[in-house]
């Protein structure tokens, strides 16, 4: 039963941002003041945990971690524990990349605040804790934050 709830939390929510970050993105480029397109679009949404790479260039992961079965015998809550990662390559440029990816993280939180319902595909999308790193190899520098969030859903018997 557990597959089918983390299915449907990471379909719903990586279909969400996918259609609805680039909007968000645009906003914060127009309250800083930035020009269209700084802040770039996605180069791909993967559903997995995957490795880097240097072909989609932003690339959005989002994959489950967890989940939380709660059944009280009526109606049956399933919360899962999702991770959205964004992450960049770009060059040596350490203050560049990490302002740009705080910059594209505020659109992220921005865009699930926008709708919790994630378009009314969950009972709710809980932001919770997130981090930030980079990786270092040869000249490239790959940029990247993980931010965690509960996608809430609801069987009922």
């Amino acid at each position: 039963m557990a597959a089918r709830f983390t299915d449907l939390a990471v379909d719903a929510l990586a279909d969400y941002l996918e259609t609805n970050y680039p909007t968000y993105l645009r906003a914060v480029e127009v309250e800083l003041g930035l020009d269209e397109n700084d802040l770039p679009d996605p180069g791909a949404y993967k559903r997995a945990d995957l490795p880097f790479d240097d072909y989609n260039n932003p690339r959005v992961d989002v994959f489950d971690e967890d989940w939380d079965i709660d059944d009280d015998g009526a109606d049956i809550m399933i919360d899962v524990g999702c991770a959205i990662v964004w992450s960049h390559s770009g060059d040596a440029d350490h203050e560049a990349g990490e302002l740009l990816a705080r910059r594209c993280l505020t659109a992220i939180i921005e865009c699930i605040w926008a709708d919790r319902s994630l378009g009314s595909t969950v009972n709710a999308c809980l932001l919770g804790p997130g981090s930030v790193g980079s990786v270092t190899e040869e000249k490239l520098t790959r940029h990247a934050f993980k931010q965690m969030v509960t996608v809430r859903l609801q069987e009922v018997l």
